[in-house]
């Protein structure tokens, strides 16, 4: 059964779709510059910057085909560990090639989020409104990526490194266990 456009559950979805959007964009500013700390040269710092995308557009396809069989909050849920565990990753690496590995991990987890998520909401919305509602969830993403690097790189400078990854990956967790009650 369809729910209204605005119900609970849509605004929810919003809201966690923009911190979903923004602990990526948290890291996205910062890991070329720590891989680079960390010893990766600048062929392989480039790699790192566009691996977690370039890992997410080959995942999305056989996701997709995923949350058509299980549910999309089990699959969400997968997502959300796999990005936790990500940044986890970024925290504890003391060589590129781990950053490499969680970068790959992270893409994953983006692939299974946004997948998810997006449909989640295209099924929660009345047939005539998917259009103003997908724009609206476009511009929860879009929010989430354009304030996040900003307030990243403000962390890094007052908190140091660890503390960046730590609180990127507590911004994901908080927003999917906030909403998750709900469904």
């Amino acid at each position: 059964m369809k729910q209204q456009t605005y119900s609970k559950n849509i605004i929810l979805i919003l809201a966690a779709s923009f911190f979903y959007f923004a602990s990526p964009m948290l890291v996205t500013p910062l890991i070329t510059g720590f891989s680079g700390s960390i010893g990766a040269s600048a062929g392989v710092m480039g790699v790192i910057g566009g691996l977690m995308n370039l890992c997410s557009l080959f995942c999305r396809p056989f996701v997709g085909n995923l949350a058509d069989r299980i549910s999309k909050y089990r699959l969400s849920f997968i997502g959300a560990v796999l990005m936790t565990v990500a940044c986890l990753g970024y925290m504890t690496a003391s060589d590129p090639y781990v950053v490499i590995f969680a970068r790959m991990i992270n893409g994953v987890g983006f692939a299974c989020c946004s997948v998810c998520m997006s449909t989640w909401m295209c099924d929660m919305l009345p047939k005539e409104k998917i259009g103003s509602g997908m724009g609206f969830y476009g511009m929860m993403n879009a929010l989430g990526m354009a304030i996040a690097p900003a307030i990243g790189v403000s962390i890094y400078q007052m908190m140091g490194i660890s503390c960046f990854f730590c609180f990127s990956a507590d911004v994901f967790r908080l927003y999917h266990f906030d909403y998750s009650i709900y469904f």
